[in-house]
C-alpha cells in the first residue's frame, strides 16, 4: 500500500492493465463457454442440422416449399425434417397494439429439436391439418412480460396480425434458436409450411420462392453424407415438376 500511495500513477496504469486482461479474458471465455464448450439445449444437438437449397451464386440459399414437402416424402436418413421463418407481428387485443418477433413453423418443429413446453404442450401433427385451428406458444419472457406469468393463460386467445391464435403452451425458460434470437412467440403455419406474410395461392405448391429455412435430426444410423445424397438426389424430381428452375442447383445440409 505504501508502495502503491508513493507511486500512483505506476499503480493506476498496473490495476488498469489487470482490470482490462481480466474483463477481456472473461469476455473471451463466455463466448466460448456459450458457443463451443457448452452443448446446444437440445436433445442430442450432433444430430441436428441445417439445410439450405445452394446455386452457384448463392450457397447457402432458403428453402422453396415445395421442394421442402418433397424432402419430407421422399428422404430416409432424417427422423424429421421441420421448417420456419421469423417476421414481425402485431399483437393486438391486450392493451394496446405493438410489434413482437415472431416465428411461423411446421407443427414438428419442436419434436425435431427434442424440447418440451415448461407449461401445456408444443405443436403437434394435428396443428398441421388443413381445418386446425390457429394456436401460439410463448416464450417465458413474453408469458412473464405480457401475462404476468399466469399459468391459466393456456386455453386463453392472443391476436396475431389480425389472426385469432390460442395459447397452447410456455416454452422453457432459457430457450432460444441462434437464427431467430430474441424470437418471442411461435406459430403454426399452413399443412406444415410457415406463414410469415401474406402468400396468394397455394403455399405448398410454391417452387419459385425461397423463403423457408429448414432444419432436420438425423435418423439413427444414417449419417451427413447420406442425408446429402439423398436431399441432393431428390432435386431432379422437383426440377421436373417446375421446369422453369434453374439449372445446376443443388443441396447443402449443413450442421
Amino acid at each position: 500500500m505504501r508502495l502503491c500511495l508513493r507511486h500512483p500513477l505506476l499503480s493506476l496504469a498496473a490495476i488498469g492493465s489487470l482490470a482490462l486482461g481480466i474483463g477481456a479474458n472473461t469476455a473471451i471465455f463466455t463466448v466460448l463457454n456459450g458457443s463451443v464448450l457448452r452443448p446446444l439445449p437440445y436433445r442430442d444437438p450432433e444430430r441436428l442440422m441445417v439445410v439450405w437449397e445452394t446455386r452457384a451464386d448463392n450457397p447457402k440459399r432458403a428453402v422453396a416449399p415445395a421442394n421442402f414437402l418433397d424432402w419430407r416424402r421422399e428422404t430416409s436418413a432424417f427422423s424429421g425434417l421441420a421448417a420456419f421463418d421469423d417476421f414481425t407481428a402485431t399483437l393486438t387485443g391486450s392493451g394496446e397494439a405493438q410489434r413482437i418477433h415472431a416465428v411461423s413453423a411446421s407443427a414438428n418443429f419442436f419434436e425435431v429439436l427434442g424440447v418440451a413446453a415448461q407449461a401445456g404442450r408444443v405443436f403437434t401433427p394435428a396443428d398441421d391439418r388443413p381445418d386446425a385451428e390457429r394456436v401460439a406458444i410463448l416464450t417465458d419472457g413474453l408469458w412473464h412480460q405480457q401475462f404476468g406469468g399466469r399459468t391459466d393463460v393456456i386455453g386463453n386467445t392472443m391476436t396475431l396480425n389480425g389472426v385469432v391464435h390460442t395459447i397452447v403452451g410456455v416454452l422453457p425458460r432459457g430457450f432460444d434458436l441462434p437464427m431467430v434470437a430474441g424470437a418471442e412467440v411461435w406459430m403454426t403455419g399452413d399443412r406444415g409450411i410457415p406463414r410469415s406474410f401474406p402468400f396468394p395461392g397455394d403455399i405448398t405448391a410454391v417452387r419459385d420462392s425461397h423463403i423457408i429455412a429448414v432444419i432436420g435430426r438425423l435418423a439413427e444410423g444414417s449419417s451427413r453424407e447420406q442425408a446429402q445424397a439423398q436431399l441432393t438426389g431428390v432435386m431432379p424430381r422437383s426440377r421436373c415438376a417446375m421446369r422453369s428452375a434453374p439449372t445446376g442447383r443443388a443441396l447443402s445440409a449443413n450442421r
